[in-house]
């Protein structure tokens, strides 16, 4: 059993087809706010402040972004809870800010891992998983806390090549 299902209703197997269609479609729209978020926001943030702070505060206002789609039907986030989603999505933020510094402001990294968390082959939101960010959020901030924590060791450069 995982989060209350039997381990095999746990991949999300629907129609081939959908879930594909789902996936190459989320392979585009991540891509969009990735530029936005890691490629133009971040550097900047970095700029004035330490890469862990900026990573908290965009990853917030990212999930703040997501928070309308709980009120409109039809959308997969009404069926989830909001607070987890929340720190969830924070600790996403910082882990992007990890991964981008780490990365040499890769922002192929970050589109990849916003696509994986957007593709459809297994739940999503669930408050577990939202938990699980926040602890690789700590132990990445612990492992690179030399970059995350010194203000001038991030990436400043914008949509770098």
């Amino acid at each position: 059993m995982l989060n209350g299902a039997p381990m095999n209703e746990w991949l999300n197997v629907q129609p081939f087809w959908g879930v594909l269609g789902i996936s190459l479609f989320m392979l585009f729209l991540g891509p969009v706010e990735e530029f936005g978020w890691r490629g133009f926001f971040l550097p900047l943030m970095q700029r004035v402040m330490t890469p862990a702070m900026a990573g908290l505060i965009i990853g917030l206002l990212w999930a703040v972004w997501h928070i309308p789609a709980f009120f409109l039907d039809g959308t997969p986030h009404t069926a989830w809870s909001m607070m987890p989603f929340i720190v969830g999505v924070t600790s996403v933020g910082v882990i992007m800010a990890v991964v981008y510094n780490k990365t040499k402001g890769s922002l192929l990294f970050a589109i990849l891992i916003h696509w994986q968390l957007n593709i459809a082959f297994w739940p999503e939101a669930q408050p577990w998983e939202n938990y699980l960010n926040l602890a690789l959020a700590c132990l990445l901030l612990w492992v690179h806390r030399d970059v995350m924590f010194s203000r001038g060791k991030g990436l400043t450069e914008v949509v770098p090549s």
